[in-house]
């Protein structure tokens, strides 16, 4: 029977500053510095996003194309097989990027954008790591885009509980991700399965404070329901 676990993947979420410079300088340091010589591929989940980064990072220095659907079939197939011949590092692209990738050595995947679920997120940073060494599946995580991703999934039947168990892997400080991937995919794995190859489970020693946040979310209840009872909308503050 096969598995769902992938061992020579590492697992990762770092915290997504607010403006794109600082996220461009994150990815600028991961490509770098970590990655360098490596190839892989940032995910983003808009067009304009994918253009955006890749030029953004390309006045920094870096070998980088992108790629979306809307593109001329040409233009996807050149910027494929330069990336494929190492001359670009990395590819930044929507979820258009993926269907007949045959790169085994790709050493990074990286998500810009939170994905839209679960099984989402594992299918596209599955793409990392074919050759069966180490690869590293890094998550750019910040509150702001689920508002972003679910505003493209809502109307989707069960599109929601999707995106919030995404959200729940993302936020997660206390078990490991490979272990959450498990219970997704109804698989039952030790933890001698991840052999810290998570950042939670590398990081293990790291002592952690719990809080109580019973008052501030009868807070939030109490904005919602008031909201509720004015029919008024609440949107995020960014």
């Amino acid at each position: 029977k096969s598995t769902f676990n992938r061992p020579n993947l590492y697992y990762k979420i770092l915290e997504k500053p607010t403006s794109q410079e600082d996220c461009l300088s994150i990815l600028e340091k991961l490509l770098k510095y970590r990655y360098r010589g490596e190839s892989g591929i940032i995910y983003t989940n808009s067009i304009k996003d994918s253009e955006d980064i890749a030029n953004g990072l390309k006045k920094r220095g870096l070998r980088v194309g992108y790629y979306h659907a809307t593109m001329e079939a040409k233009s996807r197939s050149d910027v494929h097989m330069k990336w494929h011949a190492k001359g670009y590092q990395a590819i930044v692209a929507t979820v258009a990027f993926g269907m007949g990738i045959d790169k085994p050595d790709v050493r990074f995947v990286i998500h810009h954008t939170i994905s839209k679920s679960i099984e989402n997120y594992y299918q596209e940073s599955g793409r990392a790591g074919r050759d069966g060494q180490r690869a590293e599946c890094v998550t750019l995580y910040r509150m702001q885009d689920i508002f972003k991703v679910s505003s493209m999934v809502f109307s989707s039947v069960g599109s929601m509980d999707h995106l919030y168990d995404m959200v729940k892997y993302c936020l997660n400080g206390t078990f490991c991700r490979r272990l959450l991937l498990a219970k997704h995919f109804d698989e039952d794995w030790g933890d001698t399965d991840c052999n810290k190859m998570c950042d939670i489970c590398e990081n293990s020693n790291t002592t952690t404070r719990e809080i109580s946040l019973e008052n501030h979310c009868r807070t939030i209840s109490d904005i919602i329901e008031n909201a509720a009872r004015q029919d008024t909308k609440l949107t995020a503050q960014k």
